[in-house]
């Protein structure tokens, strides 16, 4: 029992939220005194403008000249919480009410339950998106790594693993970078999931000509009803780019430095 507990307690997930709650606790306690059992949705927006101060999204005004503008500019346009991370504070704040008994609704009529799934929040919400939406901010993406890009990447790879004077521990970090790197380029797989592979979950094709992995654990995949994601990379003609040989170069190198 000692070991589950820890295991849960050390995990960065439960130390994100506990200090999550630690700080909405605090603030409810600034707030004449409340805590989660005489919490409104009133309290629960005040939370979300508080918050919102610290956002480093610019939203321009219509008038603006930097309107649709990415950057840093001289106006006086307010900055706001982007409206994907004010939904993420929201989930937050459902889930820390519905662990502590409260479920995951709002009666309107007895003003009773978990007031972060009340649709006055909801209506908040659906403004800053709105909002968002008129100043033309688009949510923040991934840049994409095109061919030429990993090209290079491989390039610059192979020339300093062959470079004098490396030490073992260099040489493995160049080796595990440039295969984790082809891998990602030709899987598309979340990169936190792919760093997380261990030999159990790769196997090779009968006719040799790629690799199966199965992923069992990940940012999405926890056990839940024996859920995996299952996919094939197959060799590349250009070896210089190719994901399985880079893999098997790595795992090559790997054996032979008793890694």
């Amino acid at each position: 029992m000692d070991e589950l507990d820890k295991r849960i307690t050390c995990s960065s997930g439960h130390k994100r939220k506990k200090s999550f709650q630690g700080s909405f606790l605090q603030f409810l306690q600034d707030l004449d005194c409340k805590h989660l059992s005489v919490c409104t949705p009133d309290d629960i927006r005040r939370f979300l403008i508080w918050k919102d101060f610290s956002g480093k999204t610019t939203i321009h005004g219509v008038h603006c000249k930097h309107l649709g503008q990415k950057g840093e500019f001289d106006c006086f346009c307010p900055k706001r919480l982007a409206s994907g991370t004010v939904e993420g504070v929201i989930n937050q704040l459902v889930n820390i009410f519905d662990d502590n008994g409260f479920g995951r609704y709002w009666d309107i009529f007895s003003k009773s339950g978990n007031p972060a799934c009340a649709p006055i929040v909801k209506e908040y919400l659906k403004l800053i998106r709105e909002e968002q939406a008129s100043a033309h901010v688009l949510p923040k993406q991934a840049k994409p790594i095109f061919l030429s890009k990993i090209k290079a990447m491989c390039s610059y790879i192979d020339r300093e693993i062959k470079s004098p004077g490396l030490s073992l521990r260099e040489r493995y970090i160049l080796y595990r970078d440039r295969a984790w790197m082809k891998l990602q380029f030709f899987a598309g797989d979340r990169a936190s999931d792919l760093s997380l592979v261990v030999a159990q979950e790769v196997k090779v094709l009968n006719d040799n000509s790629g690799l199966v992995f199965q992923h069992t654990f990940g940012k999405t995949l926890r056990g839940d009803k024996g859920k995996s994601n299952t996919f094939v990379i197959k060799k590349c003609d250009d070896l210089s780019i190719c994901p399985v040989q880079g893999l098997l170069d790595y795992v090559n190198f790997c054996q032979v430095s008793t890694v």
